[in-house]
């Protein structure tokens, strides 16, 4: 399986986008509650066993919601720039995130994933592009602009 993209929810009462691939997956956002990501991931035909963190895109809640629950409930990754981590701390509850910058990247079940900056009016939001064996797939949601 090179990879596997499914869109669990996009609009304003949630965003979250899960990718997998043979080494395991990730979410981008996290904007359901968190029962209803794990439903919905099942839904589509994945595995919540696989996911190994959540990229969090900015602090709107429609994007953010579940993810504190699913962090201490999973024990899944958070990532996320320091300022939308700061602007999203009452939503997200006590949680361990590991901040990352706009314009860098990282590495996570099996994929590279780098993360660039948007004017959309969140704080410090990114869109992110994940990449693997040659193929690549791009989340680009409320970039501010056309």
């Amino acid at each position: 399986m090179p990879m596997m993209v499914a869109p669990l929810a996009s609009g304003s009462s949630g965003n979250s986008y899960y990718i997998q691939c043979a080494e395991g997956a990730v979410l981008v956002d996290a904007g359901l509650s968190g029962r209803k990501v794990v439903d919905n991931i099942i839904a589509a035909g994945g595995d919540p066993a696989l996911v190994r963190g959540i990229v969090v895109t900015h602090d709107h809640h429609d994007h953010v919601a579940g993810a504190g629950i699913l962090q201490r409930k999973h024990g899944w990754r958070l990532w996320m720039t320091a300022g939308t981590r700061d602007a999203a701390a009452k939503k997200l509850g006590n949680v361990r995130v590991e901040t990352v910058q706009p314009g860098s990247g990282l590495k996570a079940a099996g994929f590279d994933i780098q993360l660039v900056g948007t004017p959309h009016d969140g704080e410090e939001p990114v869109m992110v592009s994940l990449e693997r064996g040659g193929r690549r797939c791009g989340i680009f949601t409320d970039l501010g602009h056309v």
